[in-house]
């Protein structure tokens, strides 16, 4: 059971039925993958090894520089970092290379921590919405779409017995973690960390400023009276400046 399988059984119905759900915790609590046995047949090279512990880098990266909006959010930024670090990035290593053609309760251990984790992500995108700059925001939307769409892939060349596939669409969703970072850093250092309060500050000055200079109407016609007649009384019955000055 995949969980393709589930997502195509949901789009049949459009509701978590009965068969969706058991679709689902069959997925969960599932501890093989269909490369079970195959412990000649699935070469997982270095890299593929070295990309599971892309969490805990992005969880190092997030503990050390800590964006400004991170402090006016409810997001737990900190204790997010310390669950990339301490347990996604060691788990998918012991799961995904080390246990993939086993029989092991990380498999589900593994599914579950992951499910957690990008319910954590979804809240710290709205965060990126709310506080964060909005190029940073759409950029992390853009890379969590591929990164979803990744792991999809990954899951049906699974079900296809694909092991390239497999290989290339699970390393392709295991850095995704990085993408996050570079966007981060990036942010921080190249474009300036993004103060939301300064930024609305600034456009509340400016609209004060910009309503200040308003000249009301009467003022105006009066000032222009004044420049063309030296009199900010009735311009009809006084003689130009310039018409004086010639004569």
């Amino acid at each position: 059971m995949h969980l393709s399988e589930c997502t195509d059984l949901f789009s049949e119905t459009n509701t978590f039925d009965a068969e969706v759900t058991e679709c689902v915790k069959e997925w969960l609590w599932k501890t093989k993958t269909e490369f079970y046995g195959w412990d000649d047949r699935l070469q997982l090279d270095p890299l593929f090894g070295a990309l599971c512990w892309s969490y805990s880098i992005a969880g190092i990266c997030m503990f050390i520089v800590q964006p400004k909006w991170t402090k006016r959010s409810s997001f737990p930024y900190q204790t997010f970092a310390l669950v990339l670090i301490c347990v996604q990035g060691p788990l998918s290593f012991i799961a995904d290379y080390l246990n993939m053609t086993n029989d092991t309760v990380f498999h589900v251990i593994d599914r579950f921590m992951a499910c957690t984790n990008m319910i954590l992500l979804f809240g710290k995108l709205a965060a990126f919405y709310f506080h964060s700059r909005p190029s940073n925001f759409y950029a992390s939307l853009a890379s969590t779409s591929f990164a979803v769409l990744s792991f999809m892939n990954s899951q049906d060349a699974q079900e296809l017995h694909d092991p390239e596939g497999f290989i290339f669409w699970h390393n392709m969703w295991h850095l995704y973690p990085i993408q996050c970072i570079v966007i981060e850093m990036y942010d921080a250092f190249v474009l300036g960390d993004y103060d939301d309060e300064m930024s609305r500050a600034g456009s509340s000055t400016r609209r004060i400023t910009a309503s200040s200079l308003r000249v009301p109407g009467i003022l105006s016609e009066k000032l222009k009276s004044f420049l063309l007649y030296g009199d900010s009384s009735s311009s009809s019955s006084s003689t130009p400046l310039k018409e004086k000055k010639g004569k």
